[in-house]
């Protein structure tokens, strides 16, 4: 393997590991302020309000991350109904990436990780 090739690996590896610790990070800061604020005015469980809130956030950021990696270009139609040219643009399009895609996973991969931590605390 070219060591060209080992770089960009490691690039989009480390990539999605930084996102996935800041996404996380401030998650679990939202959910300890949610926790925290919900013990002092409300009186319940610290650790069954931070386990609640980690839970949800890990909802919403799988419905989220779902959504934007599920937003990239995709066909527009059939090649029957298709011109020349469409066709032509349809082919130059398939080659681009998704710019969502890399925050999208992230961001649904942060959601597994925080629905986890919601199973493994209850």
């Amino acid at each position: 393997m070219k060591e060209n090739v080992f770089s960009e690996i490691l690039y989009v590896i480390f990539y999605f590991v930084k996102m996935i610790l800041i996404i996380c990070g401030v998650s679990l800061l939202i959910a300890s302020g949610v926790a925290y604020w919900f013990y002092y005015t409300e009186d319940h469980s610290f650790v069954e309000t931070f386990t609640t809130a980690v839970g949800l956030l890990g909802i919403a950021l799988l419905m989220t991350g779902a959504l934007s990696v599920a937003k990239g270009p995709g066909s527009r139609g059939a090649r029957a109904e298709a011109s020349r040219t469409q066709v032509q643009d349809m082919e130059a399009m398939r080659g681009e990436l998704n710019p969502l895609l890399a925050k999208g996973l992230s961001i649904f991969f942060s959601g597994v990780i925080l629905g986890a931590l919601a199973l493994y605390l209850t």
